[in-house]
């Protein structure tokens, strides 16, 4: 989906690191070990550490792309915010803190 949001905004292509990270941590969540589960518990998190920040740059794009589509500037004060909220917490300040949000899978 980040493909398509780079290409429809037509954002600048040094965005093209982001989408690379993004492959890469998903090329090694494709690693039989990851798959599995029988890795070691510091590789495990390792992986959980790649993939969320992985994740955390991707988000970049989609709030640029979100914000160039709905005013034509991606880098103007935004109009849209985009956040994700971790399965794994207890607290999610987007849903405790704001009057209106969409949640998303």
């Amino acid at each position: 989906v980040l493909k398509q949001l780079q290409v429809l905004a037509d954002l600048p292509e040094h965005n093209t690191d982001v989408l690379d990270e993004l492959r890469g941590a998903m090329g090694v969540m494709q690693h039989h070990d990851a798959i599995t589960g029988t890795e070691k518990e510091h590789v495990t998190h390792d992986y959980e550490r790649l993939l969320d920040q992985a994740i955390e740059d991707a988000l970049i794009i989609a709030r640029q792309a979100f914000n160039k589509v709905a005013q034509g500037d991606p880098l103007k004060s935004t109009v849209l915010t985009y956040d994700r909220c971790r399965l794994n917490e207890t607290s999610c300040p987007a849903s405790e803190n704001s009057n209106q949000f969409v949640v998303s899978e």
